[in-house]
């Protein structure tokens, strides 16, 4: 298991859309990211952001070259092949596999 602290966040707005990326926490780790969470189960929507330590940088390309062999010449997630993939569904890979990823709700987000 991948116990990196603080090392990938991603950023979390409180207001959800029904299509949105949307994530469930418990407190400020991140359990589960899709589009297809319902709305009442969604800690938050996901904005497209994060901040990656420099252990988190190497976790998250190190998680893209794995996929990108893995599914470099198929199906992916949800469907999509890996070329036409979004952030979301590497990330989801990663909490699966047991990386830690935290949020920070921008409302009171303090990017340092």
């Amino acid at each position: 298991m991948t116990r990196l602290g603080g090392a990938v966040t991603l950023a979390a707005a409180s207001t959800l859309k029904r299509n949105a990326e949307k994530l469930r926490a418990d407190g400020s780790r991140v359990l589960e990211i899709s589009r297809t969470i319902a709305s009442e189960a969604a800690a938050g929507e996901f904005i497209g952001v994060m901040k990656l330590s420099s252990d988190g940088a190497r976790v998250f390309t190190d998680a893209f070259d794995r996929a990108q062999r893995a599914y470099g010449g198929g199906q992916f997630r949800e469907g999509r092949s890996f070329q036409k993939a979004y952030l979301l569904d590497l990330l989801q890979e990663m909490l699966e596999a047991a990386s830690r990823c935290n949020r920070e709700n921008t409302a009171a987000a303090t990017w340092k």
